[in-house]
C-alpha cells in the first residue's frame, strides 16, 4: 500500500514539474525578442509576382517593427492578416522558433490564364480559378485568351471558377468553361506547349491557335472535350506528320468521330 502511494505520489511529481517547465518555458519563449526575420516564398512555376523585399516593404509600410518586438506584444495572426491582402499571395503562415527568428511562408498565388475581355482589359485567372490582377510589372509566358468576353475583372475577382461550376445561378458566365478548357491544356504537356492563344466567338465557341503550324483549330463548345483533343492528336501524328503542317487553313472537332479541314488557297 504505502509503494503504491509511493509511486503515485511520484507520478504526480513528475507531472506537476513537467507542467511548470513548459510553462516557463512558454514564458520565456514569449518575452524572447525577435532576432531575426525568414522569409520563405513557395512558386510553382517561373513567375515571380511577389519577391520577399515586398513583404518587407508591407511590413514597414503599415509600421509592423518586427526585430527587436517580444513574441507576447507580436501579433502573428495580424501579420498573416496584412499579408494576405497582398493580390498575389495564396496563403501566408507566420510564427517564431524559440530562439527568436520570426518565420513567414508565403505560397504565391500562380496564374495559368491571361484573359483579355472584349473591352481591352486584361487580367489572369490562376491555377484555382480566381482572377488576378494584370502586372504591369511583369508579364508571366501563359496561355491567352480573347474575343467576346464580356466579364469584367472588378464584378468578378472575389468568385473562383470552381464556385462558378457548383453554382447554377452564376451559370450565365463563360469563367468556368475558359477555367475547364485552359485546365486541360495546361496541364497536359504536349498541349501546353502546342496551344497558345484560346478565341472565343460571339456564339460561345472556341477556336485555338497552335504554336506549330498555320492552321486554327475549330474546336466548338468544350462538350466532348477530351475526345476533341484525342482525335486532334491522332490527326498531327497520322495525318499532319505525313502531309506536313503547312496545307491546310482550318482543323475542324465539331462532328462527331471526324477531322474536316480546309486547305490553304
Amino acid at each position: 500500500m504505502i509503494k503504491k502511494i509511493l509511486v503515485i505520489s511520484v507520478w504526480t511529481l513528475l507531472v506537476s514539474g513537467t507542467g511548470i517547465i513548459l510553462g516557463f518555458a512558454g514564458r520565456e519563449q514569449s518575452d524572447l525578442p525577435c532576432r531575426e526575420m525568414r522569409i520563405n516564398i513557395e512558386r510553382d512555376g517561373e513567375n515571380y509576382f511577389v519577391e520577399e523585399e515586398d513583404i518587407i516593404a508591407m511590413l514597414k509600410e503599415r509600421g509592423d517593427s518586427v526585430i527587436g518586438q517580444r513574441l507576447s506584444t507580436l501579433q502573428v495572426d495580424r501579420i498573416e492578416q496584412l499579408l494576405m491582402t497582398n493580390p498575389w499571395v495564396a496563403a501566408a503562415d507566420v510564427y517564431m522558433s524559440i530562439d527568436g527568428v520570426l518565420s513567414i511562408d508565403i505560397r504565391q498565388r500562380d496564374p495559368m490564364l491571361r484573359i483579355i475581355n472584349a473591352e481591352g482589359e486584361s487580367y489572369y485567372m490562376d491555377t484555382r480559378g480566381k482572377l488576378m490582377l494584370w502586372s504591369q510589372n511583369f508579364t508571366p509566358r501563359v496561355l491567352t485568351v480573347n474575343g467576346a468576353i464580356a466579364e469584367k475583372f472588378n464584378n468578378w475577382y472575389t468568385i473562383s471558377a470552381e464556385d462558378i461550376i457548383r453554382s447554377d445561378s452564376l451559370s450565365l458566365t463563360v469563367l468556368d468553361e475558359l477555367y475547364t478548357l485552359a485546365r486541360y491544356i495546361t496541364s497536359d504537356y504536349f498541349w501546353n506547349a502546342q496551344i497558345a492563344q484560346i478565341h472565343l466567338l460571339p456564339d460561345g465557341e472556341f477556336t485555338l491557335v497552335p504554336q506549330a503550324g498555320e492552321h486554327k483549330i475549330i474546336f466548338g463548345d468544350i462538350s466532348d472535350m477530351e475526345e476533341k483533343f484525342h482525335k486532334l492528336k491522332t490527326f498531327y501524328k497520322e495525318g499532319l506528320n505525313y502531309t506536313g503542317w503547312e496545307l491546310y487553313d482550318t482543323i475542324n472537332l465539331k462532328f462527331k468521330n471526324q477531322v474536316v479541314c480546309t486547305k490553304i488557297k
